[in-house]
């Protein structure tokens, strides 16, 4: 399987994107995996059933300048891509075990700041005269706004922006709920200026949660609501549609808003659904 991430519409976090793809298909493998496994066990050999693996996939991914359009004949034809970097994610997939995630150099450069990656030991692959550095990705990283935040230098020539957030941010340390805007050219420094304000509620002992949205998201209704409700929630992008659910439930429960669990659904975009518990013969109650 092919999957094109960039055309015909390209994103500036493309490599992002291709990663959390990855990481969620192998979420819903072994959830496809575990339901096999209870349905057709009888049917399974011995060493199926041990290693808990009905279907399995690797995957490798790379990041470059391909060709993309319309290849065939008069007759058929089809949009596809074509490429040495095409080629060397079809290579990385096959160095790659059993649902493991193998990426190149020039895409760890581009995602090391929002997975965890493990270096690997560098592969010859067929058409390439040098070998080719190697990471496996591990899983998300953990407040990468956070760490990028800690990481920057000081902010220098921006002493009216800052005294204009600062004061923001006080009115909302007093109570009165506000937003603040920032808006200007790419690269003037807007992502350093937030990055000091935020900082500065983080010293002043404020609870901050972070959303971070991209152009894809303009059609989506409450995209900004629903990145900060989910870090609330502590919903990862990893859990299951029925943990996402109860995560949720519960939450509702222990700021007693159960009431408001259907509007709350909607704005997020989720059906809420409590996971089913059955009586064991101990007469005990089991998830």
């Amino acid at each position: 399987m092919l999957i094109l991430f960039g055309a015909p519409v390209a994103s500036e976090d493309d490599p992002q994107r291709a990663v959390s793809a990855a990481l969620a298909m192998n979420a819903a493998l072994r959830t496809l995996n575990n339901r096999l496994m209870g349905k057709y066990s009888r049917h399974l050999s011995n060493r199926v059933m041990e290693s808990g693996i009905v279907i399995a996939h690797r995957l490798g991914i790379t990041s470059g300048d391909t060709y993309a359009g319309q290849v065939g004949t008069s007759q058929r034809r089809e949009y596809t891509v074509m490429g040495d970097d095409v080629n060397l994610a079809a290579r990385l997939m096959g160095a790659a075990r059993m649902g493991q995630i193998l990426i190149n150099r020039q895409v760890y450069d581009q995602v090391s700041d929002y997975f965890v990656a493990t270096e690997m030991t560098p592969i010859s692959v067929k058409g390439k005269s040098q070998q080719v550095d190697l990471f496996q990705i591990d899983g998300p990283a953990e407040d990468t706004l956070v760490s990028r935040m800690r990481r920057r230098e000081a902010l220098v020539s921006r002493k009216e922006e800052i005294r204009v957030g600062l004061g923001t941010l006080q009115k909302v340390i007093e109570g009165s709920g506000t937003t603040l805007v920032i808006s200007g050219p790419v690269g003037i420094g807007k992502s350093h200026l937030a990055d000091r304000l935020i900082f500065e509620a983080m010293e002043r002992d404020c609870q901050v949660f972070f959303s971070q949205n991209r152009a894809y998201d303009q059609e989506t209704p409450f995209a900004s609501w629903r990145a900060i409700l989910r870090t609330l929630f502590r919903i990862t992008a990893l859990d299951h549609p029925l943990i996402y659910s109860q995560k949720v439930i519960d939450y509702l429960a222990k700021v007693k808003l159960e009431h408001r669990s259907e509007q709350l659904g909607s704005l997020m975009g989720v059906k809420l659904e409590k996971i089913e518990t059955h009586k064991e013969n101990t007469g005990k109650e089991a998830e």
